[in-house]
């Protein structure tokens, strides 16, 4: 098949190595435009979309290079998350990846590779150094204590960004996180009994309530994060540094702090590392007890949320784990009498 002919079905049917070997041949000419040359690319992960380290000439010279499929991230949706970050970098102190603009001075560029019946957009930004600090038992209060003053910063920064209109990127409210699709109620049919589904249904709908009383006022509702769970941040040098803000979109600060909390569940018995991120936060901002009342019930959303996703998921790995981490999510909503 000559590359004129090929389609975006032929392109997804193919092995990923095949996909794999296009894009990086994309990414290779990408860089050019970011005006790098001697380059070392290494796959990171090939996904939705697809993600390489670049090494330069000089062991600190490393980036994180995106290629972007337009149907999961449009191009202005990642311009918003690099422009964010651009911000964050310059009024903050919050160590996260650090956009690299190309030659031409933008953050987003279009690519075009042989062989790829689509246009993608390409991104780069600079490495942030660190590992992650997974532990049986959560990363330590030390740490969520960090992470908490870090989420109240770039809470703070939320209140005065300006945004763009219309706003291009995900808006995390009650009709995106709750909405049943016919996949999710298949799902649920399949592995849940009447009496679980009525508790997941109940969570959803308190969560729901709650948006609405809070409403989108820039002092509850901005963007967030909205994944700042283990996997995405670092210890670095004693420090926490912040990576993947690929989520980043409008939401309630309420649930950026619940989607932290929730990860930690069944790691933190005593609740001390939630504490210490509640803490943390305070350092930096306010939470009004009224409003901290609201966590458990953004808590209890966030377990039907990742329910819902493991119980859809396409990946044989989430299928299997499925009825296991799903009587975790039972039991978070019991013990949260959601």
């Amino acid at each position: 098949m000559r590359d004129s002919e090929l389609t975006q079905d032929n392109f997804d049917g193919m092995p990923p190595d095949a996909q794999i070997r296009r894009l990086r041949l994309a990414a290779a000419s990408a860089l050019a435009e970011y005006g790098l040359a001697d380059t070392r690319i290494r796959l990171l992960a090939h996904h939705r979309q697809t993600t390489f380290q670049v090494a330069g000439a000089r062991t600190s010279d490393k980036y994180l290079l995106r290629l972007h499929r337009a149907a999961y991230r449009p191009p202005a949706a990642v311009q918003f998350e690099l422009s964010w970050l651009a911000e964050l970098h310059d009024k903050t102190d919050v160590v996260a990846p650090l956009p690299v603009a190309a030659k031409n001075g933008q953050f987003v560029l279009p690519v075009r590779g042989t062989g790829i019946p689509e246009d993608l957009s390409c991104s780069l930004m600079r490495w942030v150094p660190g590992r992650r600090y997974f532990r049986r038992t959560g990363p330590g209060a030390w740490v969520l204590h960090d992470v908490g003053r870090q989420m109240a910063v770039m809470h703070d920064l939320a209140e005065r960004f300006t945004l763009p209109r219309p706003f291009p990127g995900p808006i995390w409210n009650a009709q995106r996180l709750f909405s049943a699709s016919e996949k999710i109620r298949t799902a649920e049919l399949k592995y849940l009994s009447s009496a679980q589904r009525k508790v997941f249904q109940r969570a959803a709908r308190r969560a729901a309530q709650m948006m609405a009383s809070l409403g989108t006022g820039r002092q509850v509702h901005g963007p967030i994060h909205a994944d700042l769970i283990q996997s995405n941040y670092l210890i670095h040098l004693g420090a926490v540094h912040l990576i993947d803000f690929a989520e980043l979109g409008l939401g309630h600060y309420l649930y950026d702090l619940a989607v932290t909390i929730y990860g930690l569940w069944g790691l933190d018995p005593r609740h001390e590392q939630r504490q210490a991120l509640l803490d943390g936060y305070r350092l930096v901002r306010e939470l009004p007890p009224e409003q901290a009342d609201l966590l458990d019930c953004f808590v209890a959303a966030r377990a039907v949320i990742q329910g819902r996703f493991v119980m859809c998921s396409e990946h044989a790995a989430d299928r299997q784990i499925a009825p296991r981490y799903l009587k975790q999510v039972l039991a978070c909503l019991h013990a949260l009498r959601a």
